[in-house]
């Protein structure tokens, strides 16, 4: 770390280190930890912990496991800070929402469990329950996000023969290791809610299929980053042109909010990184223009909705309007200004170098 840094890493790997087992309040606190730290090495900077401390808290992965009706809308507000953490895949020892779990209110697993509970309360709850397996194997892909961008010049030395071929071959074992992952992703992630129709409520159907398209956005999105990151002179190869197309899919049918007045969607917040690199490699400029709308949308602030009367049998609708997503309108600008950049000289830019130009400064788009 260097000197001027005021972060007290001895002390954070210190106490981390040495205490084995967390409680479930301290391992949402040890997330945020992990978060912090991945905004610091995605902006050019170092690690703040030792990878020690990072290996430890990248263990503790974000759970499901309230079956309140906000508890879905409070995990995917949060999922917009998540999108760095590390997770390698190991599901924890209590089963989420399970009466074995000692953090979790008895009050709370009753709701949905109770002969009186409504109907809105048991989709809730069903909910939950299938997405936990999703959450995971989302987490597990965002993973890395991290490794990849570990690999461009902000990180290590490039543009040397000795460089880039260890980028080369670094970047495809990352290849492999994504596709590996594709071929092992929960079965239920990639069906529509047409299929899921079949066995569950309409409005159950709708909020996975918008949920899981965020998912699998996030994930396609990567091979577009790793192709930007290592083979930043190259023409999209043809998995690339397929990521593309899988992610402008799942952005159609994500989770988000329609724009009062309009018939038009902003996409929830946690796709800010996905559309900015989609808005950079994509070739289609009605597309292109989308992807900035989307993040002017997000950017705009919005006055906070009256609370409405609650149909106990639904589930409840998701809401953005409490505010701006931080850095959407400067990424919007900054996505004009590289497309332009990038249309006039035809090649890439980098996006970081631009925004120093720019604003001044390096801003967190994740």
């Amino acid at each position: 770390m260097p000197s001027n840094s005021l972060f007290p890493r001895d002390l954070a790997d210190t106490i981390i280190l040495s205490k084995p087992t967390w409680s479930r309040s301290s391992q949402e606190l040890l997330s945020w930890m992990n978060t912090l730290d991945s905004k610091a090495t995605h902006l050019g900077g170092q690690h703040l912990m030792s990878e020690q401390t990072i290996e430890m808290i990248s263990h503790y992965q974000a759970q499901i496991t309230s079956s309140s009706s906000s508890s879905t809308l409070d995990y995917e507000a949060g999922s917009t800070r998540r999108l760095l953490d590390a997770s390698n895949g190991t599901p924890t020892n209590s089963t989420p929402g399970s009466a074995f779990d000692p953090d979790i209110p008895r009050a709370q697993l009753q709701e949905a469990t109770s002969p009186a509970a409504q109907k809105g309360q048991v989709k809730q709850a069903l909910l939950n329950a299938i997405l936990q397996p999703a959450l995971q194997w989302y987490l597990t892909s965002q993973s890395y996000c991290r490794r990849i961008s570990a690999h461009d010049k902000h990180h290590r030395r490039r543009l040397t023969s000795d460089d880039e071929y260890e980028v080369i071959t670094a970047c495809k074992q990352l290849e492999s290791e994504l596709s590996e992952l594709w071929n092992f992703r929960p079965t239920v992630i990639s069906l529509t809610a047409e299929q899921l129709r079949e066995v569950v409520s309409d409005d159950l159907a709708v909020r996975l299929e918008e949920i899981f398209s965020v998912y699998l956005a996030s994930f396609w999105i990567l091979f577009v980053y790793l192709h930007r990151v290592s083979w930043w002179h190259l023409k999209h190869s043809d998995l690339v042109h397929r990521a593309l197309s899988e992610v402008w899919r799942a952005m159609q049918r994500a989770y988000g909010e329609v724009i009062d007045g309009t018939t038009r969607k902003a996409v929830h917040p946690s796709l800010l990184w996905p559309l900015f690199l989609f808005g950079s490699e994509c070739l289609d400029l009605k597309q292109r223009e989308w992807a900035i709308q989307q993040l002017e949308a997000l950017g705009e602030v919005k006055p906070v909705l009256e609370e409405e009367e609650p149909d106990t049998d639904m589930l409840p609708p998701f809401r953005l309007s409490s505010g701006a997503t931080r850095n959407a309108k400067r990424a919007a600008v900054l996505l004009t200004k590289l497309t332009e950049e990038q249309d006039r000289k035809k090649r890439r830019v980098d996006d970081r170098d631009l925004s120093m130009k720019l604003f001044g400064c390096h801003f967190s788009i994740v």
